[in-house]
């Protein structure tokens, strides 16, 4: 999925979101707040995304599991951008598409075990280079010391 495919689903869905509350007082914003607002952030982190899949092939990175790591993100969450719109729609069938939705990203973690376990190793070594920088500039005190 492209981001040209991406943005005809969510054009035509706001189409027939548009369709449907034509002739209501209210908006989806005021009836669905909590799916619109979702709805904006996982649109704002899909163009984050989409941003980063642009810079890794202007600067030919090979790094595989970044590279479909990086795939799947993008394809990700233009599904689920496509499925909050389509629960403001038919919220029934909104929920049947995330619960198999769920599963599909389920199943893909689990098999995609490498991807899992470079997020694993980058978090650890984010952790660890805070946990550096903590011990070394923010030394605690000894209690018989004041601090200055």
């Amino acid at each position: 999925m492209s981001w040209q495919i991406i943005t005809s689903i969510i054009t035509i869905l706001s189409g027939f979101i548009q369709v449907k509350f034509q002739s209501k007082t209210s908006s989806p914003f005021d009836k669905h707040p909590w799916i619109m607002v979702s709805f904006l952030s996982v649109i704002i982190a899909y163009g984050v995304v989409e941003f980063l899949a642009d810079h890794q092939t202007q600067n030919n990175m090979n790094n595989t599991v970044l590279v479909g790591l990086v795939k799947e993100t993008r394809h990700n969450l233009g599904a689920l951008a496509c499925i909050f719109l389509l629960h403001i729609l038919s919220p029934v069938l909104g929920w049947v598409i995330t619960l198999l939705f769920s599963c599909y990203v389920l199943t893909k973690l689990a098999c995609d075990y490498n991807a899992v376990n470079y997020i694993v190793s980058i978090t650890e070594r984010v952790k660890n280079a805070f946990l550096k920088i903590r011990d070394k500039y923010l030394k605690p005190t000894p209690e018989h010391e004041s601090p200055v």
